[in-house]
């Protein structure tokens, strides 16, 4: 009976392992386009991170600016992005994200190289507001593109590895930036600028030659042909708040603190390059493990928490001034800083199926906070101290908690935990 079986079921059995064989396949096939999707990430972040500390340098060391010029200079991108994000949003979403990708490396390779070659302070402006405007085209199509189909665990995992994969890039960008600054900012801001041409060259290679990539469709196309119902969750509000405050903290401490570090505490570039690496290490560890920890998702205390022990951290910061105690404050900030990050991606995007918008609100709202951060630092930092400058940071914080507690109260406090639409 059981050689019967075998011979009637042979060819089921060749089937299964056909099928079983088809379906390592696709799962091997979609591990390589995560995979590639982080690696561009990471060198659009290491691009990123890199240009912008390079080009405080620039415009402070080889154009001779002040700091509240150097401090608009550098919220210029931000409003750039900003704006972008808001009003070319229904061109990206009609766009493959892999031809939005290959716009946006193509512009930020250009600005960055004629920013250093034309050298005339209204030119540097216009083009590194270019550069904001092409960084529209790339991180809500690249972030949605690797969020597609995920929920849940499945969701935070992807997102970790791509916090992961941006945030290794922000380590090495600012850290080689000031290596590189220390005997060229413009070496710096030409080696920024080659790493976006080679995110363009390896976007349109690997894409072209792997056809799943190659065929990804616009998120338009996705959202006319999908006939899922939108179950978002309104954790995203008290996580958009508390972004905003992490990335107004982020401005002042990546274009402020580095005036400061070396007007005031007289470090050389490569040891600002050195303190902002650990913060970026630090926030790349922590991005590891909430990948790996669920309890936080739509937990209204650990939103709070983290707020209020970034506030603190804050507070302390404006106490300190030895190698040390800033060095550990790095280490603080970058902790507290992905747990804001991450809270915002993972509950923007859960349970949404317009998921570039939600990435581009996102986006907004840090960039409002980058912005804002920076802009008014570098007014504080001009007419203050740098001491008033991370006060007014911890006012933000603080504010942002009570915020977080009133929406709470009024708009979520009474839903279920299964009631997160």
């Amino acid at each position: 009976m059981g050689n019967l079986v075998y011979r009637i079921d042979g060819v089921s059995v060749n089937l299964y392992n056909r099928n079983m064989t088809d379906l390592k396949k696709f799962s091997s096939n979609e591990k390589f386009q995560l995979v590639f999707l982080y690696v561009s990430a990471f060198f659009a972040q290491t691009a990123i991170g890199m240009i912008n500390l390079a080009l405080i340098f620039f415009m402070k060391n080889t154009m001779g600016h002040d700091p509240e010029i150097v401090g608009l200079f550098a919220g210029v991108v931000s409003v750039a992005y900003c704006i972008s994000l808001i009003t070319l949003k229904k061109y990206t979403e009609r766009l493959k994200p892999r031809h939005a990708v290959e716009i946006a490396s193509a512009g930020m390779f250009v600005s960055g190289v004629m920013i250093v070659l034309l050298q005339n302070t209204l030119a540097a402006f216009f083009l590194y507001a270019l550069y904001g405007v092409c960084m529209a085209f790339l991180w809500p199509p690249l972030m949605a593109w690797i969020s597609r189909g995920r929920e849940g665990r499945a969701l935070g995992k992807g997102l970790a590895g791509f916090n992961l994969a941006w945030s290794f890039g922000f380590i090495i960008g600012p850290y080689s930036a000031g290596i590189i600054a220390e005997t060229s900012a413009a070496a710096a801001v030409y080696t920024a600028a080659g790493i976006s041409g080679f995110l363009l060259l390896l976007m349109a290679v690997v894409t072209a030659s792997v056809p799943s990539l190659h065929a990804a469709e616009s998120s338009r196309t996705l959202q006319q042909s999908s006939r899922l119902k939108d179950s978002s969750t309104p954790y995203r509000y008290l996580s958009w708040i508390g972004v905003f405050s992490a990335y107004f903290v982020f401005g002042v401490v990546m274009n402020i603190f580095p005036m400061y570090a070396q007007d005031i505490l007289s470090y050389r570039e490569g040891t600002i390059g050195f303190m902002l690496f650990v913060r970026g290490a630090a926030t790349t560890l922590f991005f590891v493990l909430l990948g790996k920890m669920s309890f936080w998702h739509y937990n209204f205390s650990s939103i709070l928490s983290v707020q209020l022990i970034f506030a603190a951290g804050c507070i302390w910061a404006m106490f300190i001034s030895s190698f040390w105690a800033i060095l550990l404050f790095f280490i603080f900030f970058g902790l507290m800083f992905s747990s804001l990050y991450t809270f915002s991606i993972f509950h923007g995007v859960s349970g949404s199926i317009h998921r570039e918008k939600r990435m581009a609100i996102h986006e907004s709202v840090l960039t409002a906070g980058v912005l804002s951060g920076s802009v008014l630092g570098g007014f504080l930092y001009s007419w203050t101290t740098y001491q008033m400058t991370m006060a007014a940071a911890a006012v933000i914080a603080l504010t942002a908690a009570v915020l977080q507690i009133t929406v709470f109260v009024t708009k979520i406090s009474g839903n279920t935990a299964a009631d997160i639409s």
